[in-house]
């Protein structure tokens, strides 16, 4: 029998895929897909990490960023790392709108958007039981320290499933990815605290 023309496999490795097993290295996360192939290249997986996003309600519609993030901050108390609140996503005077209907009709409710990233899960329980457990109220757009008497304290929610996939879905590739490295980085984020569809299987002809 002729000898055989198997050999040992080879893989080609082209620059695409060099400069981003450099990213890999540098502590970036990269889409788990095919470098090769456009159209399984448009169809990235999408990874985000789960239950790291909490709706925060009842703020002051005055208010700004850096406020919340040091009257959100004040759940962690003298043991904060400051890092627990990895981003405030809130826009003054963005409102989401719905309607609630009762014995008078429909009643028209506008509920503040404000988002809130944080660096894991426990980061996240911690948060709502603070929100929970104390009565936080703005008494004006700058109030940081929520000590108000009147009005209707800060409610927090768990942002988790669809909603969550839909708000990830939103965030700028780029900047998930960096967010992904930085908790990866910190030690912050385990297997069960990442979420990775499955990709899309395709169809043959």
């Amino acid at each position: 029998m002729p000898p055989s023309s198997a050999g040992p496999r080879v893989t080609r490795v082209d620059q695409a895929s060099w400069d981003l097993k450099a990213k890999e290295r540098e502590g970036f996360v990269v889409p788990k897909h095919s470098l090769n192939d456009s159209q399984e290249e448009e169809e990235a997986v999408q990874t985000y990490p789960r239950r790291c996003l909490v709706f925060i309600r009842h703020i002051h519609p005055e208010t700004n960023k850096t406020t919340l993030r040091t009257l959100l901050s004040r759940a962690y108390g003298s043991d904060t790392t400051g890092k627990e609140l990895d981003y405030v996503d809130y826009t003054k005077g963005l409102d989401s709108v719905s309607c609630k209907w009762g014995r008078g009709g429909a009643r028209v409710l506008k509920v503040r958007q404000c988002y809130v990233r944080l660096s894991n899960h426990m980061c996240s329980n911690r948060l709502l039981a603070y929100l929970h457990q104390n009565s936080i109220i703005q008494t004006n757009a700058l109030d940081d320290a929520g000590e108000g008497r009147t009005g209707e304290p800060l409610t927090g929610e768990l942002v988790e499933g669809k909603r969550e996939a839909l708000y990830w879905d939103k965030v700028p590739e780029k900047i998930r990815r960096v967010t992904l490295a930085k908790l990866y980085r910190d030690g912050n984020l385990g297997e069960d605290d990442l979420y990775e569809p499955r990709p899309k299987k395709r169809m043959r002809r």
